[in-house]
């Protein structure tokens, strides 16, 4: 448990509860991931502990896991995490998820005993990497029958593979020979708290499942999370009959080509008399939805409430309540569709109707036509394909007959000249003979017509990825603006290529991330970020740290740490050296100050220089620059908290901008620290740059609580907090009249002083 002074309690509860951080003692929440055709799921227990097991197939899916805990509060580590088995849908995402920059684990990594069937593959190869004692104890096998309470809730490991011995240990200690398929030896677990039984167990297959039913049907399990995304290689009709589950939740991405859940799983688990069936998405092949069953295109979250004895399974249009331990067998909520005896009447996919604040028409392409209704094209052949829709039965198939730039555009969409729009969109792009983005350009008539008279990109290259990419950023629109066209951009590299566009969006600009089109109910990949902080006109006077990085070696008495590393580089943006943060594809690098003593100071602010240049590969959605602060005087164990945050999201930048952070009331103590860490991915190209120049940590000391600091007066447009700077080389030059050295110095005939300040 942590320590926290009294003193600080009352500060800190406002931001624990708006963390989320704070777990409900009565509550267990298990958190099913919507990550396309992989696995996650994310368990809190009451006590607070977290337990991680699996993490999508990509690093777009890990991105998502990762991006999901953060906004539940949880942004420095898990507890545990699992694979439950290395296959990559389930692994292939765990370099965006553990690792430099990004979380770590403090309690136990488990995986199955020996080698991936086959042998490891590069997936499996990350995930040991990840897992090898360098972000939290190296990772180990449980034993099965093993287990563990958490706050009351108790977890027990039911099954355990053994892949050097070709079988799988039950919970009772008995075997099961298996042959070489690797979902065999899934590892299983049951978590059970009072009238409240769980059951999952990744893709154990039904040769093992069928042995095990009778091993641990006595717990009247009330949800299953169904084995191995509803295959008929898993969940049988033996099985069933054992397990009796009241609720069955199915992981199936809309982008799964292979089937699941398969009819059979579904005619089993409805003939075993489950109330509700709930899948995350409808895969590209999967059949239509039978009674007693939702294709939720979303998360689905199951909390238990020990004190009701009642848990509820929320995700897309579904809300139901069920009682634990053999309850009614029926949801008390009024389901949607009606009834869960009612043959439903839904559709397989969510509304293709798009927001009311969706200033785009046809955003999902659902209308079909060639071009697709409401879009025109420039170059190539703009269509819609029911082989790459990412949601819903279509998206925007966009092929490029030679290597100009070619584009399809929304015919014409009505803006407000200075206003702020929200734009988002997602790619599909798995040749290297393209590359694809977003980009708005404005015209001044409100029916586009004439020559545009400005635009903006947002959304970079799209990887060469196989999987869906989401792009986002916010655009201004020209003072004179009154129309923009919204375009999907294609450049091949050599021709014909194909690229697939989905779920566009462009909408008013509202406060934090851009919302996801609301046709596509999942959570966006972007953490929820404090927005960029203008300059404080009124700084405060003393100056207790300072680096304007004059050379190409970093202090090293200033910033002890430097995990990438962080680099000094000559930027022609910004008189002199500048620090650049690359974002390297281990996960991201990270510069740590030293200590800084604050105690004593009535306030406190930390200003700097920024800019968001790519050098081979712009920084992306996702790709941040992070500042944040060593919270030691609320925590004894320390805790590092987010002061700002810059997006990646956005375009290059050409001039360096200026933030000025207010330090929050508990920053001030004698071992403040803070750093700038960028999130990196695992690109082809590692050089997601960004460039820190002229630091500074100002106190308040000398001001009593109710003083306000005199501006300083600079010339425009050098903000008030940092006077003006004059290089004084070469060293010869005499000083200039009304500036004194750097060093404080009296001003002397002449000397080695690298830059003078004004007086």
């Amino acid at each position: 448990m942590l320590a926290i002074p009294k003193r600080a309690l009352a500060a800190l509860l406002p931001l624990l509860l708006a963390a989320g951080v704070c777990h409900g003692q009565n509550l267990l929440k298990i958190h099913h991931l919507n990550v396309n055709w992989g696995d996650a799921s994310l368990i809190e227990f009451p006590d607070g502990t977290t337990w991680l097991i699996d993490m999508g197939y990509s690093d777009s899916d890990g991105y998502k896991v990762y991006s999901y805990i953060y906004d539940l509060g949880y942004t420095g580590s898990l507890n545990y995490i699992t694979a439950s088995h290395f296959h990559s849908d389930h692994v292939g995402g765990v370099d965006m998820v553990i690792g430099s920059g990004l979380l770590t684990y403090t309690a136990a990594a488990y995986q199955h005993i020996g080698p991936q069937v086959g042998g490891d593959s590069g997936y499996t190869t990350t995930w040991r990497n990840r897992t090898n004692g360098s972000w939290g104890p190296a990772a180990t096998s449980p034993t099965a029958g093993q287990t563990w309470n958490f706050g009351g809730v108790e977890v027990q490991c039911i099954a355990v593979g053994d892949t050097n011995n070709s079988r799988t240990r039950l919970v009772d200690g008995t075997y099961v020979s298996l042959g070489s398929d690797e979902n065999s030896y899934s590892l299983g677990f049951r978590i059970s708290w009072n009238g409240f039984d769980y059951y999952t167990a990744g893709d154990l297959t039904s040769n093992a499942e069928d042995v095990l039913g009778p091993k641990i049907a006595s717990h009247n399990f009330d949800v299953i999370k169904v084995s191995h995304h509803g295959s008929t290689s898993s969940t049988s009709a033996s099985f069933l009959n054992q397990m009796k589950p009241e609720v069955a939740v199915i992981s199936v991405g809309s982008s799964n080509p292979y089937g699941h859940p398969a009819s059979s799983t579904l005619s089993n688990l409805v003939n075993a008399g489950v109330s509700w069936i709930y899948v995350t998405a409808r895969g590209s092949s999967s059949p239509n939805p039978v009674s007693k069953m939702t294709y939720c295109e979303d998360n689905i979250v199951v909390t238990y409430n020990n004190v009701t004895n009642q848990y509820t399974v929320v995700g897309g249009p579904r809300n139901d309540t069920y009682a634990a331990d053999e309850g009614t067998g029926e949801p008390t909520a009024t389901p949607t569709p009606p009834g869960p005896t009612a043959t439903p009447t839904i559709t397989p996919t969510p509304t293709q109707t798009p927001s009311s604040e969706n200033l785009l028409q046809n955003p999902g392409f659902e209308e079909g036509g060639t071009p697709p209704a409401s879009w025109a094209k420039s170059g190539g052949t703009f269509d819609t394909s029911s082989d790459r829709a990412r949601s819903g039965s279509y998206s925007g198939k966009y092929t490029d007959d030679n290597t100009t730039l070619s584009y399809a555009h929304q015919v014409v969409v009505g803006v407000t000249g200075g206003a702020q729009y929200d734009c988002s969109g997602w790619i599909y792009d798995n040749t290297s003979a393209a590359y694809g983005y977003f980009s708005v350009y404005w015209y001044a008539p409100s029916d586009g017509s004439g020559p545009n008279i400005g635009s903006e990109q947002f959304g970079a290259d799209s990887e060469n990825s196989s999987s869906w990419q989401y792009r986002e950023g916010t655009v201004t629109a020209p003072s004179g603006a009154g129309s923009a066209r919204f375009r999907c951009n294609i450049k091949a590299t050599s021709a014909p290529a194909t690229i697939y566009f989905d779920d566009v969006r462009m909408a008013p600009h509202v406060a934090g991330p851009s919302p996801t089109p609301t046709r596509t109910p999942t959570r966006t990949p972007t953490p929820t970020v404090t927005p960029t902080p203008t300059p404080t006109p009124t700084p405060y006077p003393d100056l207790l740290f300072s680096d304007d990085f004059p050379s190409s070696v970093i202090d090293t008495e200033k910033w002890p740490t430097n995990v990438g590393p962080a680099t000094s580089v000559m930027d022609g943006d910004h008189p002199g050296y500048s620090l650049n943060l690359n974002g390297i594809s281990a996960g991201g690098d990270r510069i740590e100050s030293r200590t800084i003593d604050l105690s004593g100071q009535a306030g406190a602010t930390l200003g700097y220089w920024w800019a968001r240049a790519g050098s081979g590969d712009s920084p992306e959605t996702g790709d941040d620059l992070i500042i944040e602060y060593w919270n030691e005087y609320w925590n004894s164990s320390g805790t590092w908290i987010e002061l700002g945050r810059h997006l990646g999201s956005g375009p290059d930048m050409v001039e360096y901008e200026f933030a000025s952070l207010e330090l929050p009331a508990g920053a001030p103590h004698a071992a403040f620290q803070f750093r700038f860490r960028s999130i990196g991915r695992n690109h082809v190209r590692d050089r997601d740059d960004w460039f820190v120049d002229d630091v500074e940590v100002r106190g308040a000391s000398t001001l009593s609580p109710t003083a306000t600091p005199t501006p300083t007066i600079t010339p425009t447009p050098v903000p008030a907090d940092f006077p003006l700077k004059l290089s004084f080389q070469p060293a010869e030059t005499d000083p200039v009249d009304g500036y004194m050295p750097d060093d404080g110095s009296d001003y002397g005939p002449r000397g080695p002083h690298e830059y003078g300040w004004q007086q």
